[in-house]
């Protein structure tokens, strides 16, 4: 269930890691809808209205970059000056992303306390045990996890 304490405690984390993993210190954060078409001005659904604007209003409020909500099979092409996109559900905007920028994504858990990079694909075990497999996800999730590793040191460093 997508409730308002629950975007604004994602939205919160959002902000906390981008600054301490990424340097980002005022991420401009991206929200999309739960409906088609976000809602359609609660033609297609009132979670938009409902939950998700008024999170973003008290978000503003409280000093943070957030804009939305965006209609997911746009996001892409309306958010290229953002620095992050929150779907609110797994496969929203997962799929658009993985083919705009393949093998260039890398799954990031936030609000752990550490850092933790995965692939941005399942787990292939049809893949397992096979010669010439491609490690690119592999070595993106790899790097990603080293360069917030190098941010996090600047930032306790200072």
């Amino acid at each position: 269930l997508i409730t308002q304490d629950l975007l604004m405690n994602i939205c919160d984390i959002i902000s906390f890691d981008l600054n301490q993993y990424f340097g980002i210190s005022e991420p401009r954060i991206a929200i999309l809808g739960l409906n088609p078409h976000a809602g359609e001005n609660g033609l297609l659904g009132s979670e938009e209205i409902q939950t998700i604007i008024p999170v973003i209003e008290t978000m503003r409020n409280k000093g943070l970059n957030i804009f939305g909500p965006y209609a997911a099979d746009t996001a892409l092409l309306q958010n290229n000056d953002m620095d992050i996109i929150v779907s609110l559900f797994h496969d929203q905007i997962l799929p658009l992303f993985k083919y705009s920028y393949p093998h260039l994504a890398a799954n990031v858990t936030m609000g752990l306390g550490i850092i933790r990079t995965s692939v941005d694909h399942g787990i292939a075990l049809e893949q397992a045990g096979r010669k010439n497999t491609n490690n690119q996800s592999l070595n993106f999730a790899l790097d990603t996890a080293k360069e917030m590793s190098a941010c996090y040191a600047r930032s306790k460093s200072n």
